[in-house]
């Protein structure tokens, strides 16, 4: 049997499932609601921060203005199936992207958090077992469907993807989206995205700008004498709150701004950040 493409709203073409394959992919994306146990997702954390310390040396600053009671605060418990709260305090961060390891520094943050992931992290059985338990939300962009139809049977739709985190958000369980959706070589904006602002607004919950200096090729390097690792510095800003842009006209309004606000606290971030840096590292 031909399958018809159809059209994303990115005007990109994705294979049409048949009901019956389409059913099987729910099937298999449910474990994938982005909400993990709790010794999971502190194991695979530890697993990628170790990983990463052979490539950089780390640091994450003022992890005390993240919403939550404490820095190290984890929820008492988490459920797969269940629609139980697993916590009070859910936000959306909202790193800049300029290279890998700035996955690796937003694991920093010693709380469980949902993420959307490309289909690789699910492609074979074992990672989809481990990752989909542990907060990983596989999607797929709509500029990748006519390059890897493959993936139309593992992964979520990029409305789909939206539902998911939206309920995740509700449940109180915090988020991590990249407004730039892909690694940047240079450090400007033009092409961020407003999502992660909209996931904000539409789940009432504070948006989390973290700024990350010291690995993407825009950034000036500062590498440690053994092994040469990269110095990078990670800075939680104060949080947006949606409910102080309520006087704005509607979301068309409140997005932009909320969007101008995150920009500012990254770049303002990423000064700190690179002044540090200069400080301790520079010659």
């Amino acid at each position: 049997m031909t399958e018809a493409p159809l059209q994303s709203d990115a005007g990109q073409s994705r294979p049409q499932l048949t009901p019956e394959q389409d059913k099987r992919r729910l099937r298999g994306l449910r474990t994938a609601n982005g909400i993990g146990s709790w010794f999971g997702y502190k194991l695979f954390r530890g697993t990628v921060v170790l990983a990463s310390k052979l490539m950089m040396q780390g640091q994450l600053l003022y992890p005390e203005r993240l919403p939550q009671p404490s820095p190290d605060y984890y929820p008492p418990f988490y459920m797969h199936y269940r629609k139980e709260r697993v916590s009070k305090h859910a936000f959306v961060v909202a790193p800049n992207h300029s290279h890998m390891l700035d996955i690796a520094l937003t694991g920093y943050i010693r709380r469980p958090m949902a993420w959307p992931s490309k289909p690789a992290f699910v492609k074979w059985r074992i990672l989809k077992l481990i990752n989909q338990r542990v907060g990983c939300v596989p999607f797929m962009r709509d500029s990748d469907w006519a390059e890897h139809p493959e993936y139309a049977q593992i992964t979520y739709t990029k409305d789909e993807l939206k539902d998911v985190m939206h309920e995740a958000l509700l449940l109180g369980q915090p988020v991590v989206l990249y407004p730039q959706g892909t690694r940047r070589d240079d450090a400007n904006f033009e092409d961020a995205k407003l999502g992660a602002v909209y996931a904000a607004i539409r789940a009432n919950v504070p948006l989390v700008p973290l700024a990350i200096y010291g690995v993407g090729k825009a950034d000036a390097h500062y590498r440690t004498r053994f092994l040469r690792r990269y110095r990078a510095i990670a800075v939680v800003m104060d949080p947006i709150y949606p409910h102080e842009y309520w006087h704005l006209d509607g979301e068309r309004e409140i997005a932009p701004a909320m969007f101008q606000a995150w920009q500012r606290a990254i770049e303002s971030g990423r000064l700190e950040a690179s002044g540090l840096l200069v400080h301790y590292y520079a010659k």
